[in-house]
């Protein structure tokens, strides 16, 4: 993913030389977001999003959620194991 540039909009992509101070300006000291509309939604939905995602990796599991985890676990090695008799088996005929 590239570096957001300075002066120039991660969004619309406008620059410095097209930003006009009564229409448009820059949101903050890194000039990489205008004021347009879209562009400041686009800016929060992203900071929320990377806070979100933040926030999920820092919460700590419910035992019922570590509980569900340890099931699907051992539910999946049983699947691998099945299938691994299977082929063994398969294996074994044609010999």
């Amino acid at each position: 993913m590239e570096a957001p540039t300075s002066g120039v909009c991660r969004f619309c992509g406008i620059t410095d030389a097209q930003v006009d101070g009564d229409k448009r300006s820059w949101l903050g000291a890194s000039r990489t977001v205008c004021s347009a509309p879209a562009c400041i939604r686009a800016h929060y939905a992203e900071r929320d999003r990377a806070q979100a995602e933040a926030n999920k990796a820092r919460r700590k599991r419910t035992p019922a959620e570590i509980h569900q985890l340890m099931i699907q676990e051992r539910r999946e090695r049983r699947r691998r194991n099945r299938k691994g008799l299977w082929r063994a088996g398969k294996d074994m005929e044609e010999l």
